[in-house]
């Protein structure tokens, strides 16, 4: 381990590798792990400049305190709080403490003060573009886009025989048949959200006259039917084959 932590310190810092002389403060500290977080992860090697990449080393009661300060700042500094563990690797006969920091599974990570920061190269920078915002959410897998409530629209934007035709075929049976009110019934689908808005998914495939930004994804289907080739279209090789149907020869 310590060649390879000695070999990483030599490279530099990376999106994935930061370095500090020492533990600063709780909501900088929280600012690096926040940013690993909502990226691919990485490491902070606590005891190296990172100007120079020179190997200071930290003293027991540092690498205690630097340890307990972490924890906190994981756990306080940081929304949602986030696990991180630490090592301690002898680096050129000198102390160093690993902090490493897992890609989040909650993303968007937040500093104390709600500023959402992403690496960008060896340093980090602010997300302030909803679209950055609502990928964060997408890759953590906890917002969904097609299951998006649609401004502007309610159950009156259905198309009912759509619906109706849709529960016949599944349940059998047409939403005014059950005895749970069939607004709880589209929420539970997905086709409308909360607040009793069509979703995005519920529009495209129920929705009567979709928004011009949603027309164009409007759901379509076909059937292929399958055809045998002309004669014609058949190589000639493969015309005299024995195992060819004969009603194409």
């Amino acid at each position: 381990m310590e060649e390879n932590i000695a070999s990483i310190i030599r490279h530099g810092e990376t999106s994935r590798v930061q370095f500090k002389l020492n533990f600063t403060s709780q909501k900088e500290i929280a600012r690096e792990i926040s940013a690993f977080a909502n990226s691919h992860g990485g490491i902070i090697i606590f005891g190296v400049e990172d100007k120079t990449g020179r190997v200071a080393g930290l003293s027991y009661d540092e690498i205690q305190n630097t340890s307990r300060e972490l924890g906190n700042a994981a756990n306080e500094q940081v929304k949602p709080s986030l696990y991180v563990t630490t090592d301690v690797e002898d680096v050129e006969g000198r102390m160093v403490l690993i902090c490493r920091v897992p890609e989040g599974r909650s993303k968007p990570y937040k500093d104390i003060g709600g500023t959402i920061w992403i690496k960008q190269g060896a340093d980090k920078r602010r997300v302030t573009e909803n679209s950055e915002i609502i990928g964060l959410f997408q890759s953590s897998g906890s917002y969904q886009t097609d299951l998006a409530g649609v401004p502007g629209t309610s159950v009156r934007d259905l198309d009912k025989d759509a619906v109706e035709r849709y529960f016949s075929k599944i349940y059998g049976q047409v939403p005014d048949d059950f005895e749970t009110p069939a607004e709880n019934m589209l929420q539970s689908l997905n086709i409308t959200d909360s607040s009793g808005r069509l979703t995005v998914a519920g529009l495209l495939y129920f929705g009567r006259h979709p928004p011009a930004p949603y027309a164009r994804f409007r759901h379509k289907s076909c059937q292929v039917r399958r055809q045998r080739p002309r004669r014609n279209e058949i190589p000639r090789q493969q015309r005299h084959r024995r195992n060819y149907p004969k009603d194409v020869r």
